[in-house]
């Protein structure tokens, strides 16, 4: 059969047949200019995002802590912006190239960044940091390179004592004289600092030991546990004390990140329920993959020398590496022992046992320490401790009392004659062995 196709309408397209020339010109030149509109458009209405401009730190800062988190402020674009790239490292060229190396976090929906890892922050040290925003549509060209510099590893000796968040504490009156994350901590000869925030140092010495009796060293928490973290050392001296225990009627144990060696040469109680001591080099930065737990002295246990067994409640091994345990007392835990990725060498000085306890003994029947819950106005001298003697202020009215101890600044005197008439007026001599007279009394300097 012959078909006839010209008799039939093209019905397919939008010219079809049977339109005039003109017709269809008209009709074709509407649509391209349509689509090339259409297109217009769409491309007008997708850009590249813009870039974060407000920096935390600002650009240029110095004495950054190493423990700080990079901020920056929302970006914007249409399509809206999805996430950021930061790029952070000590050449500011290959940061710039947005070097993938360098690349330390990719679409980061958040507007913050804490280095960590291979990332992680070193003191003394300048960085070099590049945040990209990112959208479907691409990634912002145009973005600036910041820096700063961060805190120099410095060491931070209390000799006064008193609330860790206090600057006076540590000789200051800004919170930037407070230790930083990277700084060697101290507790000098005499002196108790009681932790009352989260801390991160690099290490910490509780005591200086020396020749003789010296003083005693104590760190000990308020009512909060709040945990410490030290990348390093956690070291007790001979005349160190750590208490580790929240300071309440019913203590509450305290959370110990240790990425060094922890030695006890003093005295410990590891044993109030939920502390922890964790051994976690691995996990720190500049934290060590061999860690010991060493000393010669004491961790309180069902007896008070160090034939008897030392408490600690948990122990946890949070490092990839080999925690070796090398007390001169056995360790027993009475909670748990966790040991996640590592090694533990327990030289056949661990044993477990939630049955050992430290009631009845002398350390319930004494003051362990006296919590500091504030920092007194003014107060920029330690107090006055002389061996177990009490001493008391010079007094401002009355009469003297024969043989007692008393203070001055930070003179102590003893009366050997007593009577007299006190006007608050205290004596500034400090001549070995020899008698003086004030106030109608008698006495003699012992020292400071």
């Amino acid at each position: 059969m012959k078909t006839n196709f010209y008799n039939q309408k093209d019905n397919s397209s939008c010219l079809g047949r049977g339109k005039s020339l003109f017709a269809k010109w008209l009709l074709c030149s509407f649509i391209i200019t349509a689509c090339l509109f259409s297109s217009f458009i769409g491309k007008a209405q997708n850009a590249l995002p813009s870039c974060p401009t407000t920096f935390t730190p600002v650009n240029a800062a110095t004495d950054i802590s190493v423990a700080s988190a990079l901020t920056w402020n929302a970006a914007t674009g249409t399509p809206a912006v999805l996430g950021y790239d930061l790029y952070l490292g000590t050449d500011s060229a290959l940061v710039a190239a947005k070097t993938l190396s360098l690349r330390a976090g990719y679409g980061i929906s958040v507007l913050t960044y804490t280095p960590t890892g291979t990332f992680a922050l070193s003191g003394n040290t300048k960085y070099y940091w590049l945040v990209v925003s990112a959208s479907s549509f691409g990634r912002a060209t145009t973005c600036t390179v910041n820096s700063f510099t961060t805190h120099a590893t410095a060491t931070k000796t209390t000799t006064i004592g008193g609330l860790w968040s206090n600057p006076a504490t540590w000789g200051g009156t800004t919170a930037a004289d407070l230790p930083q994350s990277n700084d060697d901590v101290v507790i000098a000869n005499g002196v108790t600092l009681t932790v009352d925030q989260v801390v991160t140092v690099k290490s910490v010495t509780v005591g200086l030991g020396g020749s003789g009796a010296p003083a005693a060293s104590v760190l000990q928490w308020n009512a909060t546990a709040n945990a410490m973290t030290m990348y390093g050392d956690l070291s007790i001296a001979s005349n160190g004390k750590l208490l580790p225990y929240t300071a309440v009627a019913t203590p509450a144990g305290v959370t110990l990140n240790i990425g060094g060696n922890f030695t006890v040469n003093g005295y410990a109680n590891l044993a109030v329920t939920s502390t922890t001591i964790n051994m976690c080099g691995s996990t720190l930065s500049g934290g060590s993959t061999s860690q010991t737990i060493s000393g010669t002295g004491t961790i309180q246990g069902n007896g008070s020398d160090n034939t008897v067994d030392g408490i600690i409640n948990i122990l946890q091994v949070g490092t990839t590496g080999t925690v070796t345990l090398n007390t001169t007392q056995n360790i027993v835990l009475n909670n748990r022992l966790n040991d996640y990725a590592g090694t533990l060498a327990t030289n056949n000085k661990l044993k477990i046992d939630n049955t050992a306890i430290v009631y009845g003994q002398a350390l319930n029947k004494k003051l362990a320490s006296i919590p500091i819950t504030g920092m007194g106005a003014g107060y920029t001298a330690a107090p006055v401790i002389f061996g177990n003697a009490t001493v008391y202020p010079w007094p401002s009215s009355g009469t003297f009392t024969n043989n007692r101890i008393y203070f001055f600044g930070n003179n102590v005197y003893q009366c050997t004659t007593g009577g007299g008439t006190a006007t608050g007026t205290g004596p500034t001599s400090t001549t070995p062995a020899a008698t003086f007279s004030n106030s109608g009394a008698t006495f003699f300097w012992l020292g400071t």
